[in-house]
């Protein structure tokens, strides 16, 4: 049996069973309790998140714009990435919201 190779990330593992049939012979008798396996298929493909700043600096009062991309496999599953500000800035003095997450849905 070949487990065909996808391009979707899938972060649950698959499972299936493969299981041994008695068809109509005389000459083989299955064991009861080892006529079936269950197999998982780890998933190979992989999800890389960049950020990327549509300037390198800020005039104060005005919003700092990133880019998040999400690249490598399709998802099947909704993705979510944290994220926090960090550095020589001070949280309510210098900016708003310093973290949150951000949602990529399925496909």
């Amino acid at each position: 049996m070949t487990v065909l190779d996808d391009n979707l990330f899938e972060q649950a593992l698959e499972t299936f069973t493969v299981e041994l049939v008695a068809a109509n012979t005389r000459l083989a008798t299955l064991s009861p309790t080892a006529s079936s396996f269950e197999a998982s298929i780890r998933d190979n493909e992989t999800l890389t998140a960049a950020i990327t700043a549509v300037s390198d600096a800020v005039v104060e009062g005005q919003e700092a714009v990133f880019t998040v991309t999400l690249t490598g496999a399709v998802s099947t599953e909704t993705v979510s990435i944290d994220f926090e500000t960090k550095g020589s800035v001070t949280a309510v003095d210098d900016y708003a919201s310093p973290s949150g997450s951000l949602v990529f849905p399925p496909g």
